[in-house]
């Protein structure tokens, strides 16, 4: 029996990431994102979404990449991580994909001992699409304190 996973791909500085569907909840276009002073650098700030506020974090801050302007094409991931939900910034959208379990490679002992976030690598066309883990890229404490520095206070 062939095993398939749906992949959400996006892009990051032209660079294929990838998320497993299961773990998103929506896709969504950029809007207003309101600043959170004293944050930790990556969190850009909340949002205000369906009677919900997300916070939002800047995936290009959280890898040290470099930081272009938003475009049109730039877009929030609403992902849920342990029953919170939240949003990440990417570049772009591009795809949801059927991978076979089976072309799913584990990442060499070399990524592995430096960045434990790659679940796995799958090799499109001529990229190369790096699965990532976000539940290890956001250790639970950080999420909670992410969620709990964004958190409305009465």
């Amino acid at each position: 029996m062939i095993i398939i996973k749906k992949i959400v791909v996006f892009e990051l500085n032209n660079q294929q990431f990838g998320l497993d569907i299961e773990q998103v909840s929506s896709i969504e276009r950029l809007i207003e994102i309101t600043n959170i002073p004293q944050s930790e650098r990556y969190i850009k700030g909340i949002i205000h979404l369906r009677n919900e506020i997300i916070p939002i974090l800047d995936l290009k801050k959280k890898f040290n990449m470099t930081h272009n302007e938003y475009r049109h094409e730039t877009k929030i991931l609403i992902i849920n991580i342990n029953k919170l939900q939240i949003g990440l910034l990417v570049d772009e959208a591009k795809d949801v994909i059927d991978v076979k379990k089976e072309l799913i490679e584990k990442p060499m002992n070399i990524i592995t001992e430096h960045n434990i976030a790659i679940e796995g690598i799958v090799k499109l066309h001529n990229e190369l699409l790096l699965l990532l883990n976000m539940e290890k890229i956001l250790h639970i404490d950080e999420i909670k304190s992410v969620v709990d520095s964004t958190k409305v206070k009465a």
